[in-house]
């Protein structure tokens, strides 16, 4: 709910995850805008990872999607997500 009718510049995404693959977070603006961002992830320790993005967007979806490197084995896992941003003008009702 705190991404209703606001306006946010997307400048990083900050995951904490552990496992063997990718994991793709993507942020999508009302309007159709995107920006997907790729992790690659490797280690059986929870660990940061940080990539910069750029998207400025309202009313914002985050869609996750973690995929295993090898078919046989299980596909990371996503502990925590942060996002960096910052506000711009919010929208009226």
């Amino acid at each position: 709910r705190r991404t209703r009718r606001r306006n946010f510049n997307f400048r990083e995404i900050i995951i904490f995850a552990s496992g063997t693959g990718t994991i793709d977070i993507t942020l999508t603006g009302v309007d159709g805008t995107t920006s997907l961002e790729s992790f690659t992830v490797s280690g059986t320790q929870n660990k940061a990872y940080r990539l910069p993005t750029s998207l400025r967007a309202q009313d914002v979806i985050v869609d996750i999607a973690s995929t295993a490197t090898l078919q046989a084995n299980p596909a990371p896992v996503l502990h925590r997500l942060r996002l960096g941003y910052t506000e711009r003008e919010t929208m009226a009702q």
